[in-house]
């Protein structure tokens, strides 16, 4: 929601009509105006255990790489079987290699901002922010037992090991910070541009 809109729903919120329950459902409830959030009591829906989750997901068909769409979608159900008709595993994959071949100068930040701005909320951004993440944990704690991407562990491994943590937390918060503003009117493609232009001058 822009400003207005939210203005709008504050409004509905504080003058409800007569014997009247509102349910909303936000994924992103702290990107909510505090003025909104204030007025609404919040309920928490827990995400299932792993292996109900699973369970679920084979019963809907998806079996083979469930745990790896699992993981991809930190663990929602509904999101993992989203991301696995829409045979994610293999686009992820192909945005990682992207991300690789700008270190080796293979390609160029424009060129595949270029491709990432045009995707349905900025899915590059946000699988980039899981690997940063993972990058993360690995280089602080040394191991690789908790990525979310296991299916890239090997190669998060190797690159842990080249670059700097340092720059790894500020690029994780310049993602963070762009995400929370591409609902606007902003240039995502500009955005996305200055992030990638950051990665490639780690190489």
């Amino acid at each position: 929601m822009n400003i207005n809109a939210a203005n709008s729903l504050l409004k509905t919120l504080e003058e409800p009509s007569d014997n009247t329950v509102l349910v909303l459902v936000c994924e992103r409830p702290s990107q909510l105006p505090p003025t909104v959030r204030s007025r609404c009591q919040q309920l928490r829906v827990d995400l299932p255990e792993p292996d109900t989750a699973l369970q679920w997901l084979a019963g809907q068909g998806i079996e083979g790489p469930a745990r790896i769409y699992l993981q991809m979608a930190h663990g929602a159900p509904l999101e993992a079987l989203k991301q696995a008709r829409a045979d994610s595993i293999e686009a992820r994959r192909e945005h990682f290699d992207s991300l690789m071949d700008i270190l080796e100068g293979k390609t160029t930040p424009l060129a595949t901002a270029l491709l990432w701005s045009k995707e349905d909320d900025m899915q590059g951004l946000r699988w980039m922010r899981d690997w940063l993440m993972d990058l993360l944990r690995i280089a602080m704690t040394g191991q690789s037992s908790g990525v979310r991407s296991a299916d890239l562990h090997d190669r998060l491994a190797r690159l842990a090991r080249r670059l700097d943590s340092k720059v790894l937390f500020a690029q994780l918060e310049h993602i963070n910070r762009t995400l929370g503003v591409t609902t606007g009117s902003l240039n995502r493609q500009l955005l996305t541009e200055d992030i990638l232009l950051a990665w490639a001058a780690q190489k």
